[in-house]
């Protein structure tokens, strides 16, 4: 029994992969675009202190609140969603 795949599989597969990149690449530069200027930057250096971006999300050491923990990471995540795009274009609005 073979494993490989056949060929209309395959093309279909390579045409789903096609697309993904290049949703990926729009997704990079409209990121890019948006948060390349003076505005963009004030409001990423926002976004990055209301998400704790640089900060633990266990406000209490001594006894964790896991649902708080939860959200707090679920706002990090977000935050990094979008530098993960501002970074792949490098903040000029274009890929890298």
């Amino acid at each position: 029994m073979s494993m490989e795949m056949e060929p209309e599989d395959r093309q279909r597969a390579e045409a789903v992969s096609r697309e993904r990149e290049e949703y990926e690449e729009k997704l990079a530069l409209a990121y890019g675009e948006i948060f390349k200027g003076g505005a963009g930057q004030f409001v990423l250096k926002d976004l990055s202190q209301r998400c704790n971006f640089r900060n633990s999300c266990i406000q209490d050491a001594q006894a964790p609140n896991p649902n708080a923990v939860m959200f707090q990471e679920g706002k990090r995540a977000v935050f990094n969603h979008i530098m993960f795009y501002v970074r792949h274009t490098g903040g000029q609005g274009k890929a890298r």
